[in-house]
């Protein structure tokens, strides 16, 4: 009828068929990973979200058992370390608890040799590989598997993947050691550096039998002692 066309010429104009007008702005390409609406008037122009950005992982940052990280505190989720390390690929979290352990038994011929001057190599950053190393040989180690045992969580990320760090992440993670500590204390954890801890490597080059590296991030100096005294461990766990 008239009145229906009058209608619908009325309704037509105060609708704009201008896609982008109409807030579809974007291409199919552009929406890959989100639902899409097309454009009635012209499907090739489509609305999408906006991905959420993915912040990087930062040294510093807390580390939670979901898989996430935060500079600052997010208190709807569970806190199991802080990020300590971050190059080349290789990074890792350290713990947010300590304990005191004897470092072992028997120190295994099976670890490499690490000299003063090789503290800190490339070559001395697989705390996993030298935690297995110790776990594997004869004896007692209660230092590696305090850490290959610790749950900062009862799942998640967190509840197991833990090792025994190198002299060299050790030292690594002593460059870093405010702003591990910032994060700590926000946490109302304790801060790394008033003791020192048990590394899983091991010098082959003294006067005694083989003996351990220990390192104390606040100065990062490093020394060893025997294998069978009382020294902080302090836990990694790669990321």
């Amino acid at each position: 009828s008239a009145a229906s066309d009058v209608y619908k010429r009325q309704q037509s104009s105060c609708v704009s068929n201008d896609c982008a007008t109409l807030g579809y702005t974007k291409a199919a390409s552009d929406c890959t990973n989100s639902a899409t609406i097309k454009c009635p008037f012209n499907t090739s122009q489509v609305y999408c979200q906006d991905a959420v950005a993915t912040p990087s992982p930062e040294v510093g940052m807390i580390y939670y058992s979901d898989g996430t990280f935060s500079k600052s505190v997010d208190t709807s989720k569970t806190a199991v370390g802080i990020i300590a390390y971050l190059k080349n690929g290789h990074g890792f979290v350290v713990a947010l608890e300590e304990d005191d352990k004897v470092w072992g038994t028997n120190v295994p011929d099976t670890l490499p040799n690490v000299t003063f001057d090789t503290l800190e190599n490339e070559n001395n950053m697989d705390g996993i590989a030298s935690t297995r190393l110790i776990i594997d040989a004869s004896g007692d180690h209660p230092a590696a598997k305090y850490c290959i045992t610790y749950s900062a969580v009862s799942k998640g990320i967190g509840s197991n993947g833990w090792y025994l760090p190198t002299s060299g992440e050790l030292l690594a993670l002593a460059q870093n050691i405010d702003v591990i500590n910032a994060a700590a204390k926000s946490l109302s954890k304790q801060e790394l550096g008033t003791t020192g801890y048990w590394s899983s490597s091991i010098s082959k080059e003294t006067s005694y039998d083989y003996r351990v590296w220990y390192i104390q991030p606040s100065s990062s100096y490093p020394t060893t002692y025997d294998s069978e005294d009382f020294q902080y461990v302090r836990c990694a766990l790669p990321i």
